[in-house]
């Protein structure tokens, strides 16, 4: 399978292809591959028998040098078995929760408020030696199912080579010993425990319980996001494919220059010349509405007299008049913002540089190429995971490209409106 699609293939090989005479004189090629791919028999490697080759998947470019190569699949050691951690810790996370001892409690709480507790000290005890029974089958249960889901962890990870097997591993391994006292055999029931030996033991328990469990949800956040350099080359391409067909497109569009940006420049005039001054206006209009609003208002409220007319006039004057001059502010404002954004439109088609784009665009491909060259054979997990964090780092600067674009784009469709 091809590193990077034809598309972007053909943009690689017409930025190398330095002086554009189609032509690949610019790479070192060993003489027994160059008339292998010399389809044409003249003695030189063009760029459309390069691209063919590249499609082909049999060569690479590295190092200024055409390369014959042999296909190799991705594959990532450790990363299968990190996968598999992960698996299993969350399985025992999901397991049913423990049964607290505080059920007991609720209910002697309970009974003690609606009915008259009759049981003897005796049969009280009891009850609360059935609940921590209970609580502490439950809570040895989860235990030992978190200890050996970390001894299987521990035992997987024995070997990894890699930074996150090697820090999984010695977390299993200290929570393991941490809880070495919870292991198979210990008694957490029977009458010869009393009610208070039962309660230390459950104590004990929530302890180990709390700390296994903060162990297994760290595990299963460093064993997921694991690299995945594959997809992320493939959304990085194609990325970068989009933004080559847009700076196309821009490029056709730039015999419109003149024509967009006499349109944006009369769309901002027109919004420029709405900008009348309306907080005077407005506050006018609204201190005349607030006289009579206010005046109706103070003449019912105020005991049916002119006094309490009065002081409402004044009321409603003053107050509306603030309202109508906020909202004439606020409609000037608007015309202003519209009137700015219509300006830096402009301002982005006189400073998009074709050439400049380009060349922007060539050398993102460049390096897009060069990390697709290393997304092969057997990779350990931690050149896997730089290699996936390079790959990012190209589509974050190809997302920022597309961005820019857009924008251009978007102005040219703004300076066609009528």
């Amino acid at each position: 399978m091809p590193s990077i699609s034809a598309s972007n293939q053909q943009w690689l090989l017409k930025s190398l292809d330095s002086n554009q005479n189609q032509v690949m004189d610019e790479l070192k090629v060993e003489d027994g591959l160059k008339q292998r791919l010399d389809s044409n028999q003249d003695g030189q490697l063009n760029t459309q028998e390069l691209q063919v080759a590249l499609a082909q998947d049999s060569v690479e470019i590295r190092n200024g040098a055409v390369l014959a190569k042999q296909a190799q699949p991705l594959v990532i050691e450790g990363k299968q078995t990190l996968e598999t951690v992960h698996q299993q810790v969350r399985r025992t996370l999901s397991a049913p929760h423990v049964v607290t001892p505080r059920a007991a409690d609720v209910v002697d709480a309970v009974a003690s408020l609606l009915i008259e507790d009759k049981r003897s000290y005796a049969e009280q005890q009891a009850d609360r030696r059935r609940y921590l029974e209970v609580s502490n089958i439950s809570y040895l249960s989860a235990v030992s199912s978190m200890r050996s889901t970390l001894q299987n962890v521990a035992d997987m990870t024995a070997n990894g080579t890699d930074a996150r097997s090697k820090a999984i591993h010695a977390s299993a391994k200290s929570s393991l010993n941490s809880s070495l006292s919870w292991g198979t055999g210990i008694a957490v029931t029977g009458w010869l425990i009393g009610v208070s030996g039962l309660e230390s033991l459950n104590n004990g328990l929530q302890v180990a319980y709390s700390n296994l469990k903060g162990t297994l949800n760290q595990i299963e956040n460093q064993s997921k996001d694991l690299p995945e350099p594959a997809k992320t080359l493939a959304a990085s391409d194609q990325k970068i494919a989009s933004a080559f067909a847009q700076m196309q497109t821009l490029e056709k569009q730039q015999s419109q220059n003149n024509a967009a940006l006499d349109s944006l420049s009369g769309q901002a005039l027109a919004m420029e010349k709405k900008v009348t001054g309306r907080a005077g206006d407005y506050a006018l209009v609204g201190s005349g509405l607030g006289v009579v609003a206010g005046a109706t208002a103070g003449y019912f409220l105020g005991g049916n007299n002119l006094k309490g007319a009065l002081i409402g006039a004044g009321l409603g004057a003053g107050g509306s008049a603030g309202l109508g001059a906020l909202i004439g502010k606020g409609i000037d404002s608007s015309y202003k913002g519209k009137a700015e954004a219509l300006k830096k439109q402009m301002a982005s088609i006189q400073g998009f540089k074709p050439d400049q784009a380009r060349n922007q665009l060539q050398n993102l491909n460049q390096s897009l190429y060069r990390l697709s060259t290393q997304t092969q054979g057997s990779l350990d997990l931690d050149t896997a995971q730089r290699l996936d964090q390079d790959l990012k780092a190209v589509m974050t600067q190809a997302d920022k490209a597309i961005g820019e674009l857009t924008q251009v784009q978007k102005a040219y469709q703004d300076g066609a409106k009528p």
